[in-house]
C-alpha cells in the first residue's frame, strides 16, 4: 500500500474530513488532497505530525508496512480514550480529550484533557496553557503537584505569586518561602520577610534577622515592638512595594 492509500485509509476510519486534518497539521486542504491523489508527498516534518496525529508508526504511514504495529495486541490500550469535537478555533478543537495509561497521549485544543496537555485551558498529568492543572503545570494560571506560573499553586510553586509547601517567587507564600517579598514558617526575602523565621532587609516575626527586625510576638527584648501605625510607617520607609496582600497580613498581626 502506498503512502496516498495509507493516508486516505485513515483519515476515512476517523470520517475526518480533509479540511480537519488540514487544520490539525497546519496545511491548506487542496495540499492534502494531492496527496491522497498521489500528486506530491509530505516532508519529513509533515509525516512525523500525520504519524502523532493518527497515532501509527512512520512505516505504516508510509505503507512499508502492512500492520501499525508487529504484534497489534501487544500494544492495545484498553484505558485509551479519545474525543476531538469537529468545531475549531483558529485552527484548534474547541475540545480535545486525549488520555490513557501510555505516557505519550497528547491532547491540543482551546479545552485539552490528556496525559500530556496542552491550551487555553489544559488538565493533564503534564499541562500547559492559560488555564492549567497538572501533575507538572505550566500557565498564566497554573495548579499542580509543581508548577510555574503568573499566579501559581502547588506543592513546588514558582512564579510572580507562588503559593505552594516550597514556594518561589516575586511574593511567595508558603511553609519554605523564597522571593523579593516572602510569607512562611520560614521566610526568606530580598525586601521584606513574615514568617515564624524571617531573613531579610525587613524581617517580621518571632525570629527575624535582618537590617531591620520587628517581633511582633513581644518576646524578645532586643528587637523592635511597633504599634500599627509606627510599622506601617517603617514598611513605607523600607519596603515601600510591599504587595497590598503582604500589607494586609502584617498589619493584621500587628500590635495596636
Amino acid at each position: 500500500m502506498t503512502f496516498r492509500d495509507r493516508l486516505y485509509e485513515l483519515r476515512n476510519q476517523r470520517q475526518w474530513s480533509q479540511e480537519l486534518l488540514g487544520e490539525m497539521i497546519g496545511v491548506d486542504p487542496k495540499v492534502i488532497d494531492d496527496w491522497e491523489r498521489g500528486l506530491s508527498e509530505p516532508g519529513l516534518d509533515l509525516v512525523m505530525e500525520l504519524s502523532e496525529v493518527f497515532h501509527v508508526p512512520t512505516d505504516y504511514l508510509l505503507g512499508k508496512t502492512a500492520q501499525a504495529y508487529p504484534d497489534k495486541e501487544s500494544f492495545t490500550d484498553p484505558t485509551h480514550k479519545e474525543y476531538k469535537s469537529s468545531t475549531t478555533v483558529m485552527g484548534l478543537p474547541l475540545v480535545h480529550i486525549n488520555s490513557g495509561q501510555g505516557a505519550n497521549y497528547k491532547a491540543k485544543g482551546i479545552i485539552a484533557i490528556g496525559n500530556m496537555a496542552s491550551g487555553v485551558v489544559s488538565i493533564g498529568g503534564f499541562s500547559r496553557g492559560i488555564f492549567s492543572i497538572g501533575g507538572m503545570s505550566m500557565g498564566v494560571f497554573s495548579f499542580g503537584g509543581m508548577s510555574l506560573g503568573l499566579v501559581s499553586l502547588g506543592g513546588l510553586s514558582a512564579g510572580g505569586l507562588a503559593l505552594g509547601a516550597m514556594a518561589l517567587g516575586y511574593m511567595a507564600i508558603g511553609s519554605i518561602a523564597l522571593g523579593v517579598y516572602a510569607i512562611g514558617l520560614f521566610a526568606i526575602a530580598i525586601k521584606a520577610a513574615f514568617g515564624l523565621t524571617a531573613m531579610a532587609h525587613l524581617a517580621i516575626g518571632q525570629e527575624p534577622k535582618g537590617k531591620y527586625v520587628v517581633d511582633l510576638i513581644g518576646e524578645n527584648d532586643q528587637m523592635l515592638e511597633l504599634g500599627k501605625e509606627q510599622l506601617k510607617e517603617l514598611i513605607r520607609q523600607e519596603a515601600p512595594h510591599m504587595p497590598k496582600l503582604m500589607k494586609a497580613i502584617v498589619m493584621s498581626m500587628a500590635k495596636k
